[in-house]
């Protein structure tokens, strides 16, 4: 199976395939605790991000310990193990495919080792940014901002 998607970075659009996985569910659920966001994204054909507030002592950025990002959080758990997810989470829920995401451009989030290098890797960048004195040119500041923001979002979790 072949799907188109799209790099919003250069507009090019590329092929892609996606492999089914025999661990994970083929789908990707969404759910909330009420049903009038369940009617709101049905009738405006759309999701709504939330502000999420990650915890980010563990990069030693100073003055900085807590951030927030707008996500829309999603699951690939399989059916018999919902139970537990959505008593946390919600019973109200929507399913999409996973080429539907694909084709959205929903990325995963990746869980970090604090201890690991790339932690230190983000950790060493935030603190430029944030602590930096513009020795660097703006564009070359606004594209680290950007890559480090970026990889921030992505790799928010940390491993516990």
């Amino acid at each position: 199976m072949k799907d188109e998607i799209i790099n919003l970075h250069s507009n090019k659009t590329v092929i892609a395939k996606h492999i089914s996985s025999n661990i994970q569910a083929d789908t990707l659920f969404t759910f909330t605790k009420k049903l009038d966001y369940l009617i709101e994204w049905l009738s405006n054909r759309r999701l709504f991000a939330r502000y999420n507030i990650e915890d980010i002592d563990y990069l030693g950025i100073e003055n900085l310990n807590k951030i927030a990002f707008p996500m829309k959080c999603f699951c690939d758990i399989n059916l018999h193990r919902l139970k537990d997810h959505v008593a946390n989470y919600g019973y109200y829920g929507l399913a999409f495919t996973k080429e539907w995401g694909m084709n959205n451009g929903v990325q995963a989030v990746q869980y970090v080792n604090p201890y690991s290098e790339l932690t230190k890797d983000i950790s060493f960048i935030l603190n430029k940014i944030f602590n930096s004195d513009n020795e660097l040119e703006s564009e070359e500041m606004d594209n680290l901002k950007s890559y480090a923001i970026h990889q921030l979002l992505y790799r928010a979790g940390k491993l516990r």
